[in-house]
């Protein structure tokens, strides 16, 4: 057999040896998650969408800063970088399985010594030496290694994709979350300026009992007194709304400042009963971009097992060399100065002190790591889930009763100055039934901020703020359970 037919020999029995791939085989693993929540989840409705559940607290300005923040948050833009570096990354992994192929000239002069080999016969000494050529290779991928290298670099971007759009969900919960307690902060200072007019109305009837001979200087001031401590709660509250504007500011991707005069205007809390998607917990692996995104990686880890694995084994390659060689100018492009090479070859290795081993020790210890944090992520998120939706019906039902005790207690303060004005009561019954009733109204303001807030870490554990992408909702929760590929003699 020729040499040319020996290589080409070679390169089939190369190509037919592909399908040898050593290494794990990726199966998307299914986590330990109950069949059911242990607690109910409020208001749920089959069709509810939770891709821009923001929509929900029907806030226009909330809207506009989410899709704000969406688009100009500095952790949003990074996460997009990221995305960028890891496509380019997986450009350079695919370029393992393609020819190399590179192109090569130099112009030298060059003298032989005459103390040393004889020179050619007939060739001047000095001479002048032109070359051109084209060089090619490639590798065979006998045992799966660039494949595997290649399937690792497609989870990387997979997953980091998938880590920009927990990005964006984390991001519109902080802004809701930011801009809920501003309001709440602007509806307490609301309830103030009305507790405070309440208050002076006191110490103008009071004064004007004490100029008639029925009430004493003590009871003026003791109206004075919770005025001033009225007046004392403001700049703590006043506090919350300016430093939460500028929170604001800073996560829609401006300054902390910008936002200050646009949301000066005081608002109420909004007002809503949550719409919810009736799932069940298994539906969170599809559902929730960080669960995804882990579930990625332990994929890219998987493969690195399989690149590892197949750098024990040998490497096969193709080459092929084509070019020009020439002592003159003059005859450098005829046939007879074309030379070329072609041929293949491999590599293996025989002892390399451990190393090889030890690397595919080191990334099935990789594996293991984060086939661990893909089972704890999963159960956290299930537990996130129910923690949320337990404190929003816990802090609702607060709230109804906190409802009952502020009418009692509006009732209370209407009786007891009524019957201050009648002098069937001193002024001690009617201060405090001011001081109940004030503290109940800001109690209520304080749970309805608190249940929205509750409300907000309800829909992010559910996996709110981004779009589902229709693989995901089909993918099959069938698969086999987390486990750890067995380590190779």
């Amino acid at each position: 057999m020729s040499a040319t037919r020996r290589q080409i020999a070679v390169a089939v029995t190369a190509a037919l040896l592909a399908g040898c791939a050593v290494g794990p085989q990726y199966v998307r693993p299914v986590p330990d998650v109950p069949a059911q929540w242990s607690t109910t989840l409020p208001a749920t409705a089959a069709a509810a969408d939770l891709s821009q559940w923001w929509r929900q607290l029907d806030d226009p300005v909330l809207t506009a800063l989410v899709e704000r923040a969406l688009s100009a948050n500095r952790d949003v833009r990074e996460a997009i970088a990221r995305i960028r570096e890891a496509r380019a990354l997986q450009r350079v992994a695919d370029s393992g399985a393609l020819p190399s192929v590179g192109v090569s000239g130099s112009a030298a002069r060059d003298r032989i010594s005459e103390n040393g080999r004889i020179p050619l016969r007939g060739v001047p000494n000095p001479v002048d030496l032109y070359q051109a050529g084209f060089d090619a290779s490639w590798e065979i991928d006998v045992f799966g290694g660039v494949r595997y290298t290649r399937d690792a670099a497609a989870a990387d971007v997979a997953r980091v994709e998938l880590d920009r759009e927990a990005v964006a969900v984390s991001v519109s919960a902080e802004v809701a979350a930011v801009y809920l307690r501003l309001r709440g902060a602007q509806s307490r200072l609301t309830t103030l300026d009305d507790q405070l007019a309440v208050a002076q109305e006191t110490i103008a009837l009071v004064t004007a009992r004490v100029k008639s001979g029925l009430a004493s200087e003590l009871d003026l001031l003791r109206a004075k007194e919770l005025l001033a401590n009225l007046e004392a709660r403001r700049p703590q509250v006043r506090t919350v709304v300016e430093v939460e504007t500028r929170r604001l500011g800073v996560l829609v991707g401006a300054q902390a400042g910008s936002l200050v005069a646009e949301l000066a205007p005081r608002q109420a809390l909004p007002g809503v009963v949550p719409q919810l998607p009736a799932m069940v917990p298994a539906e969170l692996l599809t559902r929730r971009a960080d669960l995804r995104a882990i579930e990625r990686a332990l994929a890219a880890e998987n493969a690195r097992v399989g690149a590892a694995e197949a750098d024990k084994y040998p490497r096969l390659a193709l080459r092929l060399s084509l070019g020009l060689l020439s002592i003159a100018t003059g005859n450098f492009g005829s046939a007879a100065s074309a030379v070329w090479n072609a041929g293949a070859g491999f590599t293996a290795p025989i002892y390399e002190g451990g190393a090889l081993e030890g690397k595919a020790a080191a990334t099935r210890a990789r594996y293991e790591q984060a086939a661990i944090r893909y089972e704890h992520a999963a159960a956290r998120a299930v537990e996130e889930v129910e923690a949320a939706a337990i404190r929003y019906t816990r802090e609702r039902e607060r709230r109804e009763k906190l409802d009952a005790a502020l009418r009692i207690d509006e009732d209370a303060r209407n009786l007891a100055i009524a019957r201050y004005q009648a002098g069937l009561t001193d002024f001690l019954a009617v201060l405090d039934a001011q001081r109940q009733l004030f503290s109940a109204q800001d109690d209520e303001t304080v749970s309805r901020e608190q249940a929205l807030g509750y409300l907000v870490a309800l829909y992010k554990a559910l996996g709110g703020g981004w779009v589902v992408k229709p693989d995901a909702l089909a993918a099959t929760m069938a698969g086999r359970p987390l486990e750890i590929p067995e380590e190779r003699n």
